[in-house]
């Protein structure tokens, strides 16, 4: 199986991407980290667990929703590694002013005449 690592990560791990293999994630994942011991500090804890602070994708599926760590693998998976998204975005030191909204014309109802 193919694994791509992205952003914060791929700076350590210097790979675009490596085959690994395994019949769970975390088998693969710990099969990663043993051929590339830079990732083991960011990956795994001291039980040799995932740590919650990236996300895993296999095949475009967060592990989580699936049977997390001992989600089965097979020949030909992507596993998909992305650190959290985190933003910076823009805090106004004040509330923007709001408009007063209209309100709605009332319709008039058209009676129609019967003949």
């Amino acid at each position: 199986m193919t694994v791509k690592v992205y952003a914060t990560i791929r700076e350590k791990f210097n790979h675009d991407s490596v085959q690994i293999s395994g019949n769970t994630f975390i088998e693969a994942i710990r099969k990663l980290v043993s051929e590339y011991p830079e990732l083991k500090d960011e990956m795994l804890n001291e039980d040799m667990n995932l740590k919650g602070n990236y996300i895993y994708l296999l095949n475009g599926r967060n592990v989580e929703f699936l049977n997390k760590e001992e989600t089965l693998i097979k020949d030909g998976d992507k596993i998909l590694i992305f650190p959290p998204v985190a933003g910076g975005g823009y805090v106004p030191s004040k509330p923007p002013k709001r408009k007063p909204q209209a309100t709605p014309k009332k319709q008039s109802k058209r009676v129609s005449k019967k003949k």
